[in-house]
């Protein structure tokens, strides 16, 4: 029974071993289910810390790559239109952009100067041209798909647009529609100026064929044909007033602006615009003191004044007549009287000839307004005339000399008078300015000699320049007698001379005095007085009161220069 219950025992405790055993290895299971899992959430988490790494790297390399890029945009030149339009979507800061832009700009429109030899070689349906170099503006055709892919940029666009505007003003000056011809290759239009200029030729290849096209083909060009449309009409106004517009520059150029705002409808009325718009801005602009030899040109003189010749040099194409030739009946206010150019200065300011051009330009016009044109102009004048006066000597002289001109060749116009008491004016301070003497007699000799020599030659220099031909004399009269006068007050005004000066005073007064040898003695009223003064210096008191009745001298200085030398 014993052994039984030791058996029943040891069933028991197996039965419980067994039951601990499974629960053991379903712990173990458990566990290694929970190994197995965190490895697996261990490697998904590396998995997924690598891929954003690589996500990082990734991203890290564009960046670079882009930085890389931009940094080859601002060191690089953009050479094509690719380069312009990465250049737009990668950068962003406006002076550099604005910069680049511009670079590549200017590679798309250049002025070039071709030998003769170049244009009759290789651009046919040219008339044969001699001279030195042919002027020519090369536009890329790439110039309008370029305006158009930076359109998207407003404030880039603008100044394109002015840029282009700018330098196209600049080298197109002079075009008009007769006097170029339009050629074509597979990347530029030339457009040849048909008149030689004096420049260097430019190097440049040509080996290609180039197409002769009609002057209509640079409203292919849609982005910028308003700017070209705008400076053609530009320079007709500008011809004009320079007397340089024919009848077939005029009415070519027109026709071809017939479809556009630039149109001119009324042409009568367009010259007389042009003509008081550039008299507004001349008078209204500060005034500039550069001077032409006026009587040498040829504009103001002739009886019309714009050229004949319908056609430049080689033109094939028959100008269409119009009348543009023909002076106005008008009324005189301003009709300029030029019989007698003796009566009138040799040099003017630039401006003042073209107020003078554009006066003629009005009197030549067939307007209705052409009276209210003249008040106009009448008024412009006088308010021109009234500015300040400068106080410099030369732009006293050029003021004088235009109120001569006016004096003279209007001398029917209603402002003579004040134009004449004006110029009396600026007489007076010109005397009064070109006569003062800035040094010390005390100074040496030599020194003064210098001094008055330049003076008076000075002086001759702008008489000749700026005082007409008949008035020379009695300037240097007046000059000399001012001076004479000024000379003499500063002796009188010496308290103390020593006998050394009083010899160098009489050299002095002797070699002033021989200064005026051209002028007849006679008319200078105060050279008898300094002649005075240095027969005083140069002789005893005994010879001066044997002379004193012969002397031109008041008794008042007399006794002065007694003193003085008896010191």
């Amino acid at each position: 029974m014993n052994k039984i219950n030791e058996m029943f025992e040891k069933i028991k405790n197996l039965e419980e071993v067994l039951t601990e055993y499974n629960t053991s290895k379903n712990r173990i299971e458990y566990l290694e289910k929970e190994i197995t899992n965190l490895k697996n959430k261990k490697f998904e988490e590396e998995k997924q810390n690598v891929k954003t790494k690589i996500n990082k790297i990734e991203e890290d390399l564009i960046k670079v790559n882009e930085e890389i890029r931009k940094i080859d945009l601002y060191s690089k030149e953009c050479y094509t239109l690719s380069d312009i339009k990465m250049l737009l979507d990668f950068v962003k800061e406006e002076e550099i952009l604005t910069k680049k832009v511009l670079a590549y700009l200017d590679s798309l429109i250049l002025l070039i100067y071709l030998e003769p030899k170049t244009v009759n070689d290789f651009f046919k349906n040219t008339p044969k041209i001699e001279g030195r170099a042919v002027k020519t503006l090369k536009i890329n055709l790439d110039l309008d798909e370029f305006m158009r892919i930076i359109r998207k940029n407003e404030k880039l666009f603008f100044i394109c647009e002015n840029a282009i505007r700018k330098k196209l003003s600049e080298d197109m000056k002079k075009f008009t529609v007769p006097r170029i011809n339009c050629y074509v290759d597979e990347k530029n239009l030339y457009i040849l100026y048909l008149i030689p200029v004096n420049e260097e030729p430019t190097e440049d290849c040509f080996f290609g064929v180039y197409k002769f096209v009609e002057v209509d083909f640079i409203n292919n060009l849609t982005f910028t044909i308003e700017i070209f449309n705008e400076i053609l009409k530009r320079n007709l106004c500008r011809l004009l007033l320079n007397f340089d517009l024919s009848s077939n520059d005029l009415i070519t150029t027109n026709s071809f602006l017939s479809q556009t705002e630039f149109f001119i409808t009324d042409i009568e009325e367009w010259k007389l615009d042009c003509a008081m718009k550039e008299i507004i801005n001349l008078s209204r602009k500060e005034r500039k003191w550069e001077t032409v030899c006026w009587l040498k040109e040829k504009c103001l003189f002739d009886k019309g004044g714009y050229k004949e010749d319908g056609k430049v040099d080689g033109d094939s194409k028959e100008p269409s007549k119009v009348n543009v030739n023909e002076p106005n009946n008008i009324d005189p206010p301003l009709l300029l009287d030029l019989s007698k150019p003796e009566f009138l200065p040799k040099e003017i300011s630039v401006n003042f000839y073209k107020i003078l051009l554009c006066i003629k330009i009005i009197t030549l016009c067939k307007s209705k307004r052409i009276k209210k044109a003249e008040q106009f102009v009448e008024r412009a004048l006088l308010k021109m005339m009234n500015q300040t006066i400068d106080p410099i000597l030369l732009h006293q002289f050029i003021l004088f000399a235009e109120l001569t001109v006016l004096v003279r060749v209007l001398p029917h116009s209603k402002i003579i008078p004040d134009l004449s008491n004006l110029r009396e004016e600026i007489f007076f301070m010109i005397s009064k300015k070109s006569t003062e003497i800035t040094k010390s007699l005390n100074e040496p000799l030599l020194l003064l000699k210098v001094y008055f020599k330049e003076k008076h030659y000075d002086f001759i220099s702008l008489t000749d320049k700026f005082v007409p031909q008949r008035s020379k004399l009695a300037f240097e009269i007046n000059f000399f007698n001012l001076v004479y006068a000024n000379v003499c007050d500063l002796i009188l005004c010496i308290k103390y001379i020593e006998h050394e000066k009083i010899i160098e005073m009489t050299r002095l007064i002797g070699y002033i005095l021989g200064l005026s040898n051209k002028v007849p003695s006679g008319c200078i009223e105060q050279f008898k007085r300094l002649e005075s003064f240095k027969f005083i210096f140069e002789s005893s008191p005994e010879e001066i009161m044997k002379n004193k009745s012969k002397l031109e001298i008041s008794e008042k200085d007399l006794e002065i220069l007694m003193k003085l030398i008896n010191r």
